[in-house]
């Protein structure tokens, strides 16, 4: 029993062991909580906009090319190369064949090159008798548009004696010129030699002499700066035309010529001697091998050149030099021999292109990355499209601009006072702004109209209820009369309908004073007809007077009064065609609009032919019962009293009838 309890006891010592390992580790931070946040390029500390593009990059690298003719491809291809060696310099040759180490296809041009292993793409041989300028074409796609910075070609063979560069700007659909290279700029293509352009033209193209000399046999280059002698290079961010210049979706170079290559050797040396006199060594002064030749052995068997296996050279292949003999033995051992014809080092050959640039994101976007198979720019600042060269829907208000160091230039939302969530651009509206705002609202909702939908459309006027124009509930229904408007527009600011003859109200819904209604829907309302003979008998009172008794005060007849009161006649004071009753409140039992006090005093001018008309008659020191409504013509209600007031002496009695009526017109809500 003691070595269990021992056992149980190392067992729960090592669950709370494990336990306390486990929330120790709960409570450790994630990497991902230790990883400060990535801040973008394009927005500063503070999160204000700024200039940002893509990392600078060699465009061309792992792209593919599309050449118009390769070595082997149909064939093996024999060919000859100079090579230099200590002052020596030796023709080497070799066979192009379709693949293996022999082969030199198109995807060489653009892989990555080391020092020991000089990959290269070459044509085909151009054969004794065959036309030098016959053109090789190579083609790069981009995929999208970029901006160049340089074009970098490093030959394997003599530079050509003349090429051009053409660029597109529409994925290969049209081509224009670039950069001419040629020994005789004016012999080859009529333009002058030329390396800087003035602003009037800074999208000239150029002619170059440089670059088209025959020396260096191999390892020449050829550099090619888009911007270079150009204005406004300086000014790069400002200068929409050096943009456009720069700016590329594919880049094709034409090798049109090929530099003379003489058979004879002393010929070779000398073209090497003049033109790469100061890269030679021992200032410039080649020796000659024992033999008298320039470096280049005699190995003959029968009457024949025999080509053996020898050490790979610096350009990848084996070869062997052989003189300026035009018939050479292949042999392996155990092979049988095979004849070729050497002697021509006539064709193209290039180690790598190189194109150095962005892709083209207008300043507003640190990325590209693929959409949907497609290149396109990583969007920010409010702009979109492939090029970050339009603004978002919403934030049209100026015109898409590249951004500057100085300037984000981030695209603006519109002002459509939450009515529209798309605008457009109108470059008028903009330039009469000041070149401050240019947008126009689109599919103005809420029954708004106009440029900012800052109005209400036909049809609806502004609701003043309302604290703003940003509001939903805005704009109100003008809701004008079918039959008393001459349409269902009405004034924007007042909602006034624009009524028919003799018809007044804001909804063109009531007659004038002194018209009825007809029924007409051209003339609906028409004038009263006064009868020609005097009324018989006394005419200033409509109805007779009779006692209270007969006046009952329905529950309908409350709702529409504007307010009842209790009130005492304390003065009375006459007029011109007019009395004015000075009026003490007692009680309140409906109120309507008006707040009164207790015991408040009112003047209440009321016309002779209704003082004279009124039944009872008010007489000061009196109590009444007054039920009437408002005169609201001076702007605020006051207290009236017309011919549709209904005056009664005060009883104590009435009060039970009007706690009734308040009461059940709470209930009703009238």
């Amino acid at each position: 029993m003691g070595g269990g309890k021992v056992y149980v006891g190392e067992n729960k010592t090592r669950i709370w062991n494990l336990m306390m390992a486990l929330l120790v580790v709960a409570f450790i931070p994630s990497t991902n909580q230790l990883r400060p946040p990535v801040l973008s390029r394009c927005y500063d500390r503070n999160k204000n906009p700024q200039e940002c593009n893509p990392e600078f990059e060699n465009i061309a690298h792992k792209k593919r090319v599309v050449v118009t003719e390769t070595c082997g491809v149909d064939g093996r291809d024999p060919f000859c190369k100079l090579v230099e060696e200590n002052g020596v310099v030796s023709r080497v040759c070799d066979v192009c064949e379709r693949t293996g180490r022999r082969s030199h296809p198109a995807r060489y041009l653009t892989d990555i090159n080391d020092i020991g292993n000089l990959t290269y793409w070459q044509s085909k041989t151009f054969q004794p008798g065959e036309d030098s300028d016959r053109e090789v074409e190579l083609t790069i796609s981009f995929g999208k548009e970029y901006e160049l910075s340089y074009l970098y070609m490093e030959f394997a063979s003599p530079r050509p004696a003349a090429m051009v560069i053409y660029k597109s700007m529409n994925h290969g659909k049209t081509w224009v010129p670039y950069q001419h290279y040629a020994k005789n700029c004016r012999r080859r293509f009529n333009m002058a030699f030329r390396t800087e352009v003035n602003r009037t033209n800074e999208q000239e193209v150029l002619c170059s002499e440089n670059f088209s000399e025959v020396y260096p046999y191999s390892r020449g280059i050829i550099v090619f700066n888009p911007r270079d002698g150009r204005p406004s290079d300086e000014d790069f961010d400002n200068s929409y035309i050096l943009q456009e210049w720069v700016t590329a979706t594919d880049v094709k170079i034409v090798l049109s010529g090929l530099n003379d290559i003489p058979r004879n050797p002393s010929a070779v040396a000398r073209i090497a001697s003049r033109e790469g006199r100061s890269a030679l060594p021992g200032g410039g002064r080649r020796r000659m091998t024992s033999s008298g030749a320039w470096g280049i052995p005699r190995m003959t068997r029968g009457g024949r050149a025999v080509a053996t296996r020898a050490s790979t050279t610096a350009l990848y292949h084996a070869g062997t030099r052989v003189s300026g003999a035009t018939e050479v033995v292949a042999t392996n051992s155990g092979t049988t021999p095979t004849t070729y014809s050497f002697g021509s080092s006539s064709y193209y050959a290039i180690n790598d292109i190189s194109i150095g640039g962005i892709c083209k994101c207008n300043g507003h976007a640190e990325r590209c990355l693929m959409k949907k198979g497609k290149m396109v720019c990583d969007c920010k600042h409010k702009t979109t499209g492939p090029n970050c060269d339009m603004c978002k829907a919403f934030h049209m208000d100026r015109p898409p601009q590249r951004a500057t160091k100085t300037d984000a230039n981030e695209c603006i939302a519109c002002n459509c006072n939450m009515h529209a969530k798309r605008c457009r651009f109108n470059h008028d509206l903009f330039e009469k702004s000041g070149r401050i705002s240019g947008g126009v609202c689109v599919k103005c909702r809420h029954n708004t109209d106009g440029r900012y939908c800052h109005f209400c459309k036909a049809g609806y006027y502004r609701n003043n209820k309302t604290k703003s124009i940003s509001d939903k509930r805005t704009c109100k229904l003008c809701d004008c009369n079918r039959v008393g408007s001459l349409g269902k527009h009405c004034d924007r600011d007042t909602g006034q309908c624009v009524c028919k003859e003799h018809v007044t109200r804001r909804k063109c819904n009531f007659c004038a004073k002194g018209y009825k209604q007809t029924g007409s829907i051209v003339a609906p309302c028409a004038r009263i007809p006064v009868a020609s003979t005097p009324p018989k008998g006394n005419p200033s009172c409509p109805r007779r007077c009779s006692s209270a008794r007969g006046v009952r005060v329905s529950l309908g007849k409350f709702c529409r009064m504007g307010y009842a009161v209790v009130v005492q006649v304390t003065g009375k004071l006459t007029l011109r065609r007019k009395t004015r009753f000075t009026l003490q409140l007692h009680k309140t039992y409906k109120r309507g609009v008006v707040r009164f006090r207790k015991k408040e005093r009112v003047d209440v001018e009321v016309r002779d032919r209704i003082v004279h008309c009124l039944c009872p008659k008010l007489q000061v020191k009196k109590t009444y019962l007054l039920i009437g409504k408002y005169n609201r013509s001076g702007g605020e209600p006051r207290l009236a009293i017309d011919k549709g007031t209904i005056v009664m002496e005060w009883k104590n009695k009435y009060k039970r009838r009007l706690r009734s009526l308040q009461r059940r017109a709470r209930r009703r809500k009238c």
